[in-house]
């Protein structure tokens, strides 16, 4: 399955991700080999539809440290620009630092002056300054220990307390929307005997995947607790977000409602009525 990405960091940015569940690289054996070949193959399929024949990178986030924040294992395919590699250099750094601080400095002077600083604030060594006595206009040197700056101020912890009050809200209310979808899907064998053999439905770390097997496609549905979405990737209507507004999820680009478009894509993929299908209402 592939979709755009929702912040593209390139003019084409979208991702690649397997049907079978696999939360990252790392944790694939030799069993995922056909899939990981397969995740390659789709991404220059559609890497060729986006007309990116001058090239394209492909990137693979890793655990953490890799910057992985949906732990689903996808690719990013980005292109329609020249890349650079590695991404920033090493001079780069040291560069744009020096530009911060002016140009007056050599360089070499500079990188100097902060290790000074470095170890004078790391050790606390006593600093001397030169005054003079006026009196007799003999200059002496005065010692004065360093002092450090003083502690910033603790955020409100009224805020913070409303902040993770509303976090744990959130995900309240999004578990039990994926638990409920969860419970729903997998009655849809019992209300269709038809369906193929290879139909899976599973629920793991806030992403709920439906695959309906056969030629149908899959579904993912996952939480986003730091924008406060839901976000489903449908195998007919794309990639969309659902906030919470007014009590309903809803779509933040068209308004739809969850529950109703879901409902109605998966009415038309069983032609029938969905009966008892979940419904979200909140005060």
């Amino acid at each position: 399955m592939a979709f755009h990405d929702i912040q593209p960091q390139a003019p084409v940015h979208f991702l690649v991700i397997p049907k079978k569940r696999l939360n990252q690289l790392s944790d694939a054996t030799e069993e995922h080999t056909a899939l990981l070949g397969k995740l390659l193959l789709t991404a220059k399929n559609c890497a060729n539809l986006m007309l990116l024949e001058k090239g394209y990178r492909v990137v693979i986030n890793n655990g953490r440290e890799g910057c992985q924040s949906v732990y689903h294992l996808h690719l990013h395919v980005l292109g329609g620009r020249k890349m650079k590699w590695p991404p920033v250099l090493k001079q780069q750094y040291e560069q744009e630092e020096m530009t911060d601080y002016g140009n007056t400095f050599d360089f070499s002077v500079w990188k100097m002056f902060k290790v000074i600083c470095y170890q004078i604030l790391k050790n606390r060594t006593t600093l001397m300054r030169f005054t003079h006595n006026y009196p007799t206009m003999v200059p002496k040197w005065t010692s004065f220990n360093y002092q450090p700056p003083p502690t910033p101020p603790v955020r409100n912890p009224v805020m913070c307390y409303f902040c993770l009050k509303n976090m744990a809200e959130f995900d309240k209310k999004a578990d039990g929307v994926l638990q409920a979808f969860f419970d729903f899907f997998q009655s849809l064998p019992d209300l269709f005997p038809t369906l193929p053999p290879d139909f899976d439905v599973y629920c793991e770390n806030g992403i709920l995947t439906l695959n309906l097997g056969g030629t149908y496609g899959t579904y993912v549905m996952h939480k986003q607790t730091e924008c406060r979405q839901i976000w489903v990737a449908s195998p007919y209507s794309g990639p969309k977000y659902y906030e919470l507004v007014n009590g309903k999820w809803v779509d933040s680009k068209s308004g739809g409602i969850l529950t109703e478009q879901l409902s109605e894509e998966l009415g038309m993929v069983f032609r029938g009525t969905l009966e008892n299908f979940p419904q979200f209402v909140y005060d």
